[in-house]
């Protein structure tokens, strides 16, 4: 039973049953304390940081080196969205398409988009300053919000 917080600071991780605080920060291997996303897959917690995406080990709670990531080191990762096997990660400069069970990367749209999420048909709804664009990755289309 534990909750995990990102915070500009690192990431607070609360054992609810001890009721004790703890703090992951760059001291104990983090990418970079100023943490945007978190997101739980297979007992690790993936967390995107202004310098990258580090991995954590809900096992212990300790930072696990994962070698797939170090190609973002020093990247602006803003959020992480998981869809059952596969990442949709938003970076500074686009989104990237994750395959956990290859280690591929494939760059899916660039621009510099602000927030995205998923509606229920799979489509990437990604929002630009005062634009918000649908993006069918099946048919590699892009729809502009009016």
């Amino acid at each position: 039973n534990t909750l995990y917080v990102g915070t500009y600071f690192g990431l607070l991780i609360f054992d609810i049953n001890r009721q004790k605080w703890s703090l992951i920060n760059t001291n104990d291997g983090l990418k970079s304390d100023y943490i945007y996303d978190l997101e739980y897959y297979n007992n690790n917690i993936y967390i995107s940081t202004s310098q990258g995406v580090s991995v954590l080990s809900t096992f212990g709670n300790i930072i696990i080196k994962d070698i797939d990531f170090e190609r973002l080191n020093r990247v602006l990762v803003k959020d992480i969205y998981i869809d059952k096997n596969n990442f949709l990660i938003l970076l500074e400069n686009g989104i990237m398409k994750y395959i956990p069970s290859s280690g591929d990367f494939a760059s899916i749209i660039e621009g510099f988009f602000e927030d995205f999420s998923i509606d229920d048909k799979s489509n990437i709804i990604i929002s630009k300053r005062n634009k918000i664009f649908k993006f069918d990755p099946i048919n590699d289309e892009k729809v502009i919000g009016r």
